[in-house]
């Protein structure tokens, strides 16, 4: 092992690095001086390279050698940290940088996700999709950045703004609301393409990424009527879900003969029927996980009551609740597998090397997960 020592200042020296020399010419001119320091740092760090960074002269040691004021040094330093050879570490400690950050490692594009807040603070999968994005992206060399936004940002040209600030090639929506289209639009002007992966399903064959609920939904709802489930109401409050999903879950409830009411969450919170007949014969769908939020937060026992009197059924999948509250019963989710998603997107942005346009339809469907716990809490 290696000797190591301490100077006076506390940074650890490797001893096998060389010592520093005074060589200048004499009647060397400040500049000439600076320039003769830097020219022997860059040399003793290069000379000194190895897999891993190793630490490097102190700004004090290098002064008081040279006889420079410290801000003198610390101007040279910056210089080869933005030449590479040099980085730093916390505690303010200077390395000699790797020798693999010499390797080619250049990104084919950078990817930006744009990332509702509100679905993300309480949708597993929405925010494990963003997850995968990420992960993926960077083993194919793609660089990703996730944009947050909420309160319909999204919609308005400050956001289109924000995006170009972020230098994105190519951006990537998760089933983002028909009121974006003027954004996404925006952005094309600008020659930023999009991809989007909608839960509206294409119309006439049209290419492009979608999930879909419809297979899950039959599925489920199915199971719903012959538990004896007569009737459903469905919250008004569909943020993020497409007009062409809130008609296909009006299309499929009557379909398999199930009756269906829209209520506002003022009226689930004001009935409060314990009658288990009213259990057994009943549904409550959640078209989004934010009403469900909605409801705690406007009456914390009322999501209590609903689920133990009715069954009870999530649009966007497992929901997670920012505040600790008792609950007992079960949840139907429609859940997607958003690995195979991610995947797919990637593999023809890597395949196309850049050209998104996609000639291609890819339809994901949807998986009907019944009794799940009450929702995950934190």
């Amino acid at each position: 092992m290696a000797q190591v020592f301490r100077e006076p200042d506390g940074l650890a020296i490797d001893p096998d690095l060389p010592a520093l020399e005074s060589l200048m010419p004499a009647n060397s001119t400040a500049k000439e001086k600076m320039d003769f320091v830097l020219r022997l740092l860059r040399q003793a760090a290069q000379q000194r390279r190895e897999s891993k960074g190793r630490p490097f002269y102190s700004i004090r040691k290098v002064a008081r050698h040279f006889s420079l004021p410290p801000t003198t040094v610390t101007r040279l330093y910056a210089q080869l940290k933005t030449e590479g050879v040099l980085g730093s570490i916390w505690g303010s400690k200077t390395i000699i940088e790797p020798a693999e950050l010499d390797n080619d490692i250049r990104l084919k594009a950078v990817v930006g996700l744009p990332v509702s807040l509100d679905r993300f603070s309480i949708c597993a999968g929405y925010r494990r999709f963003f997850w995968l994005m990420q992960r993926t992206l960077w083993k194919h060399r793609f660089g990703s950045q996730l944009i947050f936004h909420e309160n319909g940002f999204a919609e308005s040209p400050k956001f289109t703004d924000a995006l170009l600030d972020y230098k994105a090639d190519v951006i990537v929506w998760l089933m983002p609301c028909s009121s974006m289209s003027n954004t996404i639009a925006r952005l094309n002007d600008r020659g930023i393409r999009s991809i989007t992966i909608t839960d509206g399903m294409p119309i006439n064959g049209e290419p492009g990424y979608y999930v879909s609920r419809h297979n899950a939904l039959m599925e489920g709802l199915s199971a719903w009527k012959i538990s004896g489930i007569r009737s459903v109401l469905i919250t008004q409050e569909n943020q993020g879900l497409s007009t062409a999903t809130q008609r296909m879950l009006h299309t499929v409830l009557s379909d398999i003969g199930i009756r269906s009411t829209t209520c506002d969450l003022d009226f689930l919170v004001s009935n409060r029927s314990s009658q288990r007949s009213a259990r057994l014969q009943r549904g409550v769908i959640f078209t989004s996980a934010q009403s469900i939020l909605q409801l705690v937060y406007q009456n914390v026992g009322a999501l209590s009551n609903v689920v133990q009197q009715n069954r009870v059924m999530c649009l966007e999948g497992a929901v997670d609740l920012p505040i600790d509250i008792n609950l007992s019963g079960s949840l139907d989710t429609i859940e997607f597998d958003w690995r195979t998603i991610a995947r797919r997107v990637i593999s023809d942005l890597v395949a196309k090397r850049g050209a998104i346009v996609v000639h291609e339809q890819a339809i994901f469907n949807g998986k009907w997960q019944p009794g799940n716990p009450i929702l995950k809490l934190q």
